[in-house]
């Protein structure tokens, strides 16, 4: 500036955490301090009156939100609507979550409920758990076995069941695949509750009192551990958060024929954590103290489509070798529940071993004997079609509909094997691919046994030629009609 100027700039200094402006004024000096503007932070803006969810949501894919949602810094203004964010991108039905997404997704969790001091906001207390249910639901078996995935799904889970604790009222919040229970010491030597309802799903169950009803899924009489401590019990409804190789391969049914008879094993009950309040969730239970627990079975015959007989145990999930163990429970089989006595508490499950009646050499005989037929039709079609002449005749033109018939029975058997074990992964075993075998080979069957009827029928005919006339008019296509369209 010129020299005499009312106005002369001194100095002019940006620091990273304030802005600080020294001017002179008609040879005064004036300081302007103030903050700093405040630079966009990378991914999206999570604003307190929840503008911009729609975009957030609509122009990102649910792994890029979850990765955004991941790096943002929850506040007291943005504490709700992130977890109500992180509610709606879980609860999108069109992804399927890997390992990684249920890491990042339980730490957000866990920043969520160690955000607040007291009892989670019930906004918030909601949206947690809806957002671990769409996570157990959506994601496959195989992505909690990779690394700690499922042991920090499981440490989420835990932290929310503790929080709800610090509530003086009993509570219960349930949804269709996990659900959460807080019973409060009222005095005396146990605390006692079930939870009731239907056993196709969690979500329409309720937390009731210990008294003996038909109605219960689980019901557990926990001793008190003299400090008049809180129990916090954890329901889901399959073994997702707990994998373990003895009851992940259900191919043990088909191949593990070492003992005899082959064996699988699968957990047929819900699976309970039940754990004091501010203790760890593993306590070794003190004299003659016993944690006492009625489960309700699921029926084999309905959710692993088997009538092999069942054998039930009590058994815990040993979070160091990563399997369920018996050691420390009894197991009594009354009025069709199973009960365990433990002197431990942690997570529980009922575990069921089915056993085949059946030998499993007898298997391996049928499949050698059916594929010897299985050659010996084959031949029989290329014994015949260089005799052409022959081919046109009516004898030999039915047999070679009963043998191709028999050869499409045999096939269809074989692919049954093959579906099973497609279908093994899944809870439900009677997948669609098993239905069309099943009613593939059941039609085949029917078909050659109809073949077999119309070849009696002709020969029967052509006996009595002599007396009636053995010409039927177009009888292929009368047979054809009969023998594939009847079964």
């Amino acid at each position: 500036m010129p020299e005499g100027s009312a106005f002369q700039m001194i100095n002019i200094h940006f620091p990273r955490s304030q802005r600080v402006c020294e001017v002179v004024i008609a040879g005064r000096s004036v300081t302007d301090v103030g903050p700093e503007p405040q630079k966009p932070k990378p991914g999206v803006s999570l604003s307190a009156s929840g503008s911009g969810t729609e975009s957030f949501l609509q122009n990102t894919s649910a792994k890029d939100q979850i990765k955004l949602l991941f790096d943002w810094h929850i506040t007291a203004k943005n504490y709700i609507k992130t977890s109500e964010k992180l509610r709606l991108i879980t609860q999108n039905k069109s992804h399927l979550f890997t390992a990684d997404d249920v890491q990042r997704t339980s730490l957000i969790i866990q920043r969520l409920v160690d955000f607040s001091e007291e009892e989670l906001v019930a906004e918030v207390a909601d949206n947690i758990l809806k957002t671990i249910n769409s996570v157990h639901s959506d994601t496959r078996q195989s992505e909690f076995a990779e690394g700690n995935t499922a042991s920090e799904m499981r440490k989420s889970v835990e932290m929310f069941c503790e929080k709800m604790a610090k509530g003086l009222t009993d509570s219960y919040q349930s949804e269709s695949t996990v659900s959460v229970a807080v019973k409060h010491y009222r005095g005396g030597s146990t605390t006692d509750f079930s939870i009731t309802g239907s056993a196709n799903s969690i979500k329409n169950t309720k937390f009731a009192g210990f008294e003996e009803s038909s109605s219960h899924l689980f019901a557990a009489s926990v001793p008190d551990n003299g400090r008049g401590r809180a129990v916090r019990a954890i329901f889901y409804d399959s073994t997702k958060f707990y994998p373990a190789k003895s009851t992940d391969d259900l191919e043990n049914m088909l191949h593990d024929g070492r003992l005899g008879k082959p064996t699988m094993k699968k957990i047929a009950s819900l699976v309970t954590e039940i754990s004091y309040s501010y203790s760890p969730k593993t306590v070794k239970l003190q004299g003659d103290k016993r944690l006492k627990m009625q489960f309700t079975v699921k029926d084999p015959a309905v959710h692993f489509m088997t009538k092999y007989t069942s054998n039930y145990t009590c058994v815990y999930y040993d979070t160091d070798t990563k399997d369920w163990k018996d050691s420390g429970c009894e197991t009594t089989i009354r009025n069709k529940r199973v009960h365990c006595s433990c002197n431990h508490m942690t997570s529980f499950a009922i575990l069921m071993s089915i056993s085949s009646e059946s030998d499993p050499m007898e298997s391996k005989v049928s499949k050698i004997l059916l594929g010897v037929s299985l050659s010996c039709l084959i031949c029989t079609i290329i014994a015949y079609l260089p005799a052409k002449k022959l081919v046109k005749t009516r004898t030999v033109r039915l047999n070679l509909l009963l043998v191709t018939s028999l050869i499409l029975a045999i096939v269809t058997f074989y692919f049954m094997e093959v579906v099973a074990k497609s279908s093994s992964g899944q809870e439900d075993s009677a997948s669609w691919g098993c239905n069309v075998v099943a009613f593939l080979m059941n039609y085949f069957w029917l078909c050659q046994m109809a073949w077999m009827v119309v070849e009696a029928v002709v020969m029967y005919r052509a006996l009595v030629s002599c007396v009636l006339n053995s010409y039927i008019h177009r009888y292929m296509l009368k047979f054809n009609l009969a023998c594939w369209g009847v079964p």
